[in-house]
């Protein structure tokens, strides 16, 4: 019996051996693809160059306005001192100079991707992608002349204005022109016997002291308004003309010895006409030219009353449409 147990034992072994083992199935490597990298592209970006601009609030609104539009349009705002014209990337959308660049043409042709907008006193060259806000001088000193003359007590206004640059006849033109815009031959009623407004002039840079013997010869013609350009515009002229009690105009920001006869500023505003032109420039549209904005600022409403701003408005819409010719009105 014993035997018998590992006979059949044995045969199990031997029948175990000759079954065909199937293999193990081989692993199949995992190939891994190689990362396809695709570089993100830069944000658009608005460009503003402040290169020739020395009134600070005309930057800041500058700014202000920009940040807001670019934003709305899924832009960054960049802020420049001066830039070449190998330093606008392609990215740069839309470039706003807050002053005319001497390389322009080389800027427009070497960046034809973007849209320029530059602030300038004069017409520009066209280009299909430059635009032009034109910030007239002699626009303001025709609406000064207007609104000193609209201040005034019996037309007896008068200006103290640039001399020695080669616009300034140009300037003093549209100064008087401005008042004779209001009231024709602006004739008083009582002596001395002459038409208003009047002006007078020194180069700009001139000491504080001249611009006030300057203003001393006006005041013999029994002025109650004056006008003070920036080119005459000091501490110590503003705080002569304040102890005259004269009534003020002018184009900047007086100082605080001045506010309680200072009826308010004339400026340009190249500002909303950017906001204008926005839509065309974001679809690259360019070649336009259009007018800068006059306002009023720093405004003594005792003075420079709601009425009297009223008729100066009109007058600002006249010249931003270019209905009134300043040199012939």
């Amino acid at each position: 019996m014993r035997f018998v147990t590992w006979v059949l034992i044995a045969i199990l072994f031997l029948t175990a051996g000759c079954v065909e083992q199937t293999p193990l199935p081989t692993p199949t490597p995992t190939v891994v693809p190689t990362p396809e990298f695709t570089a993100t592209p830069l944000p658009g970006e608005v460009l503003l160059v402040t290169q020739g601009v020395t009134d600070p609030d005309l930057f800041s609104a500058a700014q202000e306005t920009l940040n807001r539009l670019a934003t709305g349009s899924g832009l960054i705002l960049v802020v420049k001192e001066s830039v070449t014209s190998d330093e606008i990337p392609p990215q740069v959308v839309i470039a706003v100079f807050l002053a005319t660049p001497p390389d322009l043409a080389a800027l427009t042709t070497g960046a034809s991707q973007t849209q320029f907008v530059v602030v300038s006193p004069v017409e520009l060259p066209v280009a299909p992608n430059l635009s032009v806000i034109l910030a007239n001088p002699e626009n303001l000193y025709f609406l000064a002349g207007y609104t000193a003359i609209l201040l005034s007590n019996d037309w007896r206004a008068g200006g103290l204005l640039p001399g020695g640059i080669p616009e300034a006849n140009l300037l003093q033109q549209a100064f008087l022109n401005g008042g004779a815009y209001f009231c024709g031959t602006c004739s008083p009623i009582y002596p001395p016997y002459l038409n208003f407004p009047i002006q007078t002039a020194l180069p700009p840079g001139s000491d504080p002291n001249a611009w006030i013997g300057m203003a001393n010869q006006l005041m013999a013609y029994r002025l109650n308004v004056m006008y003070v350009s920036p080119e005459a515009a000091s501490p110590e002229l503003y705080d002569f003309l304040v102890s005259q009690n004269l009534v003020l105009l002018g184009t900047g920001t007086p100082p605080e010895s001045a506010a309680t006869r200072y009826a308010g500023s004339v400026i340009q505003d190249p500002i909303p006409p950017i906001e204008t032109l926005w839509p065309d420039l974001i679809a690259g549209i360019g070649g336009k030219t259009m007018n800068a904005d006059l306002l009023f600022t720093k405004v003594n409403p005792t003075l420079l009353t709601e009425g009297l701003q009223r008729q100066a408005e009109e007058v600002i819409s006249q010249l931003r449409e270019g209905l009134i010719l300043t040199r012939n009105p």
